[in-house]
């Protein structure tokens, strides 16, 4: 298949990882767009109408609790027909869009969640791309599967994670001259930035865990020290904005923004 010319910003999160909260954040900004083709089509055209920006992502998050069970359901935005299931379907119609957000200039979003196939194959769709990997989020990721539990589509922990990117079934598998728990994730999982492994426990590693395989810039959040105050937050966007080279970072929008998604989070915290 050709490859998609422009840049992609992919996030790597498991389900209920918190993944779209950033894409949402950062569709703040002119120089990218929700996931989500009405969105695409109206900020083709008019990509500084921060108001309607603003009250797209706002609209992302329930008003309260008993409407979080519909969340992916009513509030998120996931269009399928876009994006497919956690890997984009590129049929022409897709790829059409998807090109006129390219060619305006427009950074587009796709997710991966945690399998490294499926990783791979999104990270050869596009000829340049940057990453954004979320880690240590299992605090997070226990209140919004609680938030989101009667939804039609509610993966366990080792179904979010994986099956193997998770610290229990890291120390089922864990071997001799493995690092820690700790030291992996703390690298975003990339063997690579872990020094003096051995080729023996870089080969038994790889049979489980080859996410570290994309070269590409990437960006690594922790969720679970940021997702709780909003002061971080808007550290974090500010980041992310600077690191993504957006100059039109609003500290007004983003704090209306992560208030909303951070007071709603506060049910189960």
């Amino acid at each position: 298949m050709k490859k998609i010319t422009g840049n992609a910003i992919i996030l790597n999160y498991p389900p209920f990882g918190g993944g779209k909260f950033i894409s949402n954040g950062l569709a703040l900004s002119k120089y990218c767009v929700h996931i989500d083709h009405d969105a695409m089509t109206h900020l083709i055209r008019f990509p500084d109408d921060y108001e309607y920006r603003l009250h797209k992502s706002l609209s992302t998050i329930p008003n309260n609790s008993k409407e979080g069970t519909y969340w992916r359901s009513k509030y998120e935005l996931n269009n399928p027909l876009l994006y497919g299931q956690g890997i984009p379907i590129f049929n022409n119609y897709n790829t059409k869009l998807i090109s006129q957000c390219l060619d305006a200039g427009l950074d587009i979003f796709a997710i991966s969640h945690f399998s490294p196939d499926k990783f791979n194959e999104l990270t050869s769709k596009f000829t340049a791309h940057k990453i954004i990997r979320l880690i240590k989020f299992k605090k997070f990721w226990e209140i919004a599967q609680q938030l989101k539990k009667d939804d039609e589509f509610c993966p366990n922990w080792n179904e979010s994670t994986g099956a193997v990117y998770n610290e229990e079934t890291y120390n089922v598998l864990h071997r001799c001259g493995w690092p820690t728990w700790k030291e992996f994730e703390d690298v975003a999982f990339d063997l690579n930035k872990i020094p003096n492994l051995s080729d023996s426990v870089l080969e038994q590693m790889n049979e489980f865990y080859y996410l570290h395989h994309s070269t590409q810039p990437m960006f690594i959040v922790d969720v679970d020290q940021t997702y709780f105050s909003i002061k971080k937050l808007i550290s974090l966007f500010q980041n992310l904005y600077n690191w993504l080279g957006y100059d039109d970072f609003n500290q007004d929008l983003i704090k209306q923004f992560v208030e909303k998604y951070v007071n709603f989070h506060k049910t189960y915290n």
